[in-house]
């Protein structure tokens, strides 16, 4: 029996025709050279004409492309902080962040989050966690792995907070800004006005929303003075992003139809997930309301197993029901595990069929040694 992958962050969706083309157009024309840290400016022109759609305001000198949004965000990272300084980030949060912080000496500040906030941190969070080491609040709507989707007014909520508690830069994290679901609306927290804006870089790319995971294209928009910076990293590590990956994001964004990620299904295959995994006992969710993720929040006391034993939980429910799930505390904490719905429809519904069939046997049996992760 083949392990069912629903681990893996990739939309199950097929690049645009439009960006193949494009790539294909750009080898004929021997486009095939170093085009600099900044990006092509086409493509830099046709990323400030989308963010402006979305109420961000941000001149092509003020974005730099780079391969990928999250070499995008290291790059900007770099920029931002130093040895001691202090992100914050709202708990669970996507599994590369702590990692980046850490190789740049900083120090990742988790703000923990629940169910009841729809896994939200609040204004009155934040505002205590902040401090004069404090350089940078990272947040990231639609989250990863939790499809929060944060609404105007909480962002507006955090906004006021930043501008008048700190010197902080907001991070804002929005690769999977298409993906909002139940008619809400992903909003960008520098659209809330010029202060903000000031103080807010802007993540985003063709990853998600194009299904273009492979060709490693994300951009950062903010102001040019650490954008400026974060382009002379971007250099340092890479020269540049792929020049054809470049010109198939330019033919994504200007020649694919809105509607290319297909929100509809991706809202029946979240239905159908959440509908399963809030069943399931001894586990806490959400329904997530945007990304192609839903979260996993062990319960430990109700699954007879200690708080810090999530990990040896997770893997032996996984080898058990031979599906793969995100987890291994990446997310901030052991009892987060994640599991991406974005699949064809028989192999999530054979999935979950699987996950929550090992899951039963292992409440009812309970007859796991999660200490030493193995069997007894």
């Amino acid at each position: 029996m083949d392990t069912i992958d629903l681990a893996t962050g990739v939309p199950d969706i097929d690049s645009p025709q439009s960006a193949a083309a494009a790539a294909v157009e750009a080898i004929s024309r021997g486009d095939t050279r170093y085009v600099g840290a900044a990006g092509i400016a086409p493509l830099r022109e046709a990323i400030s004409r989308s963010l402006r759609e979305r109420g961000l305001a941000y001149d092509p000198s003020q974005i730099m492309v780079a391969a990928g949004a999250k070499l995008s965000v290291f790059c900007v990272l770099s920029a931002l902080i130093k040895p001691g300084s202090n992100v914050v980030v709202p708990v669970p949060h996507y599994g590369g962040y702590r990692g980046h912080v850490e190789q740049l000496g900083g120090r990742l500040v988790g703000l923990t989050t629940t169910p009841d906030t729809g896994y939200k941190v609040t204004g009155a969070q934040l505002r205590d966690a902040l401090d004069d080491e404090t350089s940078v609040v990272l947040l990231n709507s639609p989250a990863n792995p939790s499809g929060a989707v944060y609404t105007a007014e909480e962002l507006a909520a955090l906004a006021d907070v930043v501008l008048n508690h700190s010197s902080a830069i907001v991070l804002s994290d929005e690769i999977y800004s298409r993906f909002v679901y139940d008619g809400l609306a992903a909003h960008s927290i520098g659209s809330l006005g010029p202060e903000i804006l000031a103080r807010t870089i802007t993540i985003d790319g063709v990853s998600k929303a194009y299904g273009m995971t492979g060709w490693r294209v994300g951009y950062a928009a903010g102001p040019k003075a650490v954008i400026d910076v974060a382009r002379r990293v971007h250099a340092s590590l890479c020269n540049c992003a792929s020049s054809i990956s470049q010109w198939a994001a330019l033919g994504a964004l200007t020649g694919t139809p809105q509607n290319h990620h297909d929100v509809r299904r991706h809202q029946q295959l979240r239905d159908l997930s959440n509908a399963v995994v809030e069943r399931w006992r001894g586990i806490r969710t959400v329904k997530p309301s945007g990304a192609i993720y839903q979260l996993i929040e062990l319960v430990p006391e109700e699954l007879g197993i200690a708080p810090g034993d999530g990990r040896s939980f997770f893997e032996t429910w996984a080898s058990r029901a031979r599906v793969s799930i995100a987890h291994n505390g990446r997310f901030g904490d052991p009892v987060f595990g994640r599991l991406t719905f974005s699949v064809p429809r028989p192999e999530l519904e054979e999935g979950l069929g699987r996950l929550s069939a090992a899951l039963e046997e292992l409440a009812d049996t309970n007859q796991l040694s999660f200490g030493k992760g193995t069997m007894r």
